[in-house]
């Protein structure tokens, strides 16, 4: 499979939470670690926060995930889902 790349920004609505705006790169790739299930690995990179931090990427084993597909409109979809389920409110912008 062809590695798709998604770029994007993540701004948090709640005051308290604007210091944790940062860029993103998502990226959905076989998984070098398995050769079952839909055998898919999901990465984020994070960029610098802006109260200048940098926080460790998160590595996701989305290989039981049926609704992952491999194609980039859907996995567009599929990482707007993800951020609205794990983070606070925020407005998320895909370049």
């Amino acid at each position: 499979m062809e590695q798709i790349t998604i770029k994007g920004k993540i701004e948090f609505c709640e005051d308290e939470n604007k210091e944790y705006n940062r860029e993103f790169t998502v990226i959905l790739r076989d998984s070098g670690a398995f050769a079952y299930g839909n055998q898919t690995a999901v990465i984020i990179l994070w960029g610098v926060m802006a109260n200048g931090m940098l926080p460790a990427s998160v590595c996701l084993d989305t290989r039981y995930d049926r609704t992952i597909k491999r194609n980039e409109t859907d996995f567009k979809k599929w990482v707007q889902l993800y951020f609205k389920d794990n983070y606070s409110k925020h407005i998320l912008t895909i370049y």
